[in-house]
């Protein structure tokens, strides 16, 4: 299996960097966005074709994600209906989510 991620960054309208973790398996194209502020990360949106689905492909993507946070030492605040999902099947990652309003499950 040929998996390769990579990270690029654009500015957005509100001018703001975005990052995407993009990985490419099958030359297909699967990204999480997500935004690097001082001391966190925000997990946007996963995003990838239809023929990717059901192949843990969105999975590999936020594990890559957290685990970047973690080694960076960045709070999680993940906005990401997938990532939050993911987050409650992967307890060892809870620790970095900054939750602020005790909603993020």
């Amino acid at each position: 299996m040929d998996i390769d991620v990579e990270r690029t960054t654009r500015t957005t309208r509100t001018t703001r960097p975005e990052t995407d973790t993009k990985l490419s398996y099958d030359g297909k194209l699967a990204v999480l966005s997500y935004v690097k502020t001082t001391g966190r990360i925000i997990l946007e949106h996963t995003e990838g074709p239809q023929p990717m689905e059901g192949q843990g492909i969105a999975g590999r993507l936020a594990h890559h994600a957290l685990g970047d946070a973690r080694s960076e030492g960045l709070r999680v605040v993940p906005t990401c209906p997938y990532v939050r999902a993911y987050l409650t099947k992967h307890p060892e990652y809870v620790d970095l989510v900054e939750d602020r309003t005790g909603t993020w499950r």
